[in-house]
């Protein structure tokens, strides 16, 4: 917007006073007014400034978190990096995928557990060595809760109500014999929920304990020796397998190399000896 220029302003004045005082009066007036607008325009411009600051700021970030990610996880691309034995996807061999779901999990699957605690959860063999950790430190009800909470939300409908009260008397009812500590707000939420239960009751709950595991199982169990000592073993049998695998692909190329017509020819023509 375009702020009047001093002959505009006195014409103004010029029209609309009829008094000496009345033209002060309004040609005063029309300035404030134009140092208004210039001090607006002036204040909008500095706003947006500092909202594109604020954007490139997070896109910045954004964009190291992607890159972050892709190098993390690249290895487990199965078209950018091949895996061991086949890619499933373009082949008909599945045993890529037979591996991924044994309940022997290789050095891969291993450390894919110390990228977050989701990895760790949704991996079966995860679960289960992240459970016998907090046992073994007498602190497995969050992980317990948490889990039987997942399982609520999968049960067929007519099973929800009985299974509500019994995560209710084993975590949350006074005297609970695997008691969690829940903050006041997250505990008066879930307590009226329990007066109307569906497969969502312990939502504020389970997000409040899942957080707290976070911040505090997840992080000692990845630094526990129980973990580093089964990542290095499984490290050490991957490194095994790994030079096993290369000599007998290595035996495997020999001896088709010594069946094949070229071997043969070249043994014809005399180009080759062999002494016994």
């Amino acid at each position: 917007m375009s702020s009047p220029t001093k002959v505009q302003v006195a014409r103004k004045v010029q029209g609309q006073a009829r008094k000496p005082g009345q033209a002060v009066y309004l040609c005063k007036r029309t300035m404030q007014n134009k140092a208004r607008l210039e001090l607006a325009d002036y204040e909008a411009i500095k706003h947006w400034q500092m909202q594109l600051d604020r954007h490139r700021l997070k896109m910045s970030k954004v964009a190291e978190s992607l890159l972050a990610y892709t190098e993390q996880y690249l290895e487990y691309d199965p078209f950018l990096v091949p895996p061991d034995p086949s890619n499933p996807w373009i082949s008909d061999d599945t045993t890529f995928w037979e591996l991924e779901a044994s309940k022997e999990p290789g050095q891969q699957r291993v450390k894919r557990w110390g990228f977050g605690m989701d990895e760790a959860l949704k991996d079966p063999v995860g679960r289960e060595q992240f459970l016998k950790f907090l046992e073994s430190e007498f602190s497995s009800e969050n992980l317990r809760f948490w889990l039987a909470v997942e399982d609520l939300k999968r049960r067929p409908i007519r099973e929800v109500p009985a299974r509500v009260q019994e995560i209710w008397q084993e975590f949350l009812a006074p005297g609970a014999p695997s008691a969690i500590n829940l903050d006041s707000k997250s505990y008066d939420k879930t307590t009226q929920n329990v007066k109307d239960p569906g497969r969502y009751t312990f939502e504020d709950a389970q997000e409040h304990i899942y957080k707290l595991m976070k911040s505090d199982s997840y992080p000692r169990f990845i630094r526990s020796s129980a973990y580093q000592e089964l990542l290095q073993a499984k490290k050490k049998l991957e490194n095994t397998l790994d030079r096993r695998t290369s000599f007998e692909k290595f035996t495997r190329n020999v001896h088709s190399f010594f069946r094949t017509k070229e071997f043969m020819l070249m043994m014809h023509k005399g180009l080759i000896g062999i002494s016994f």
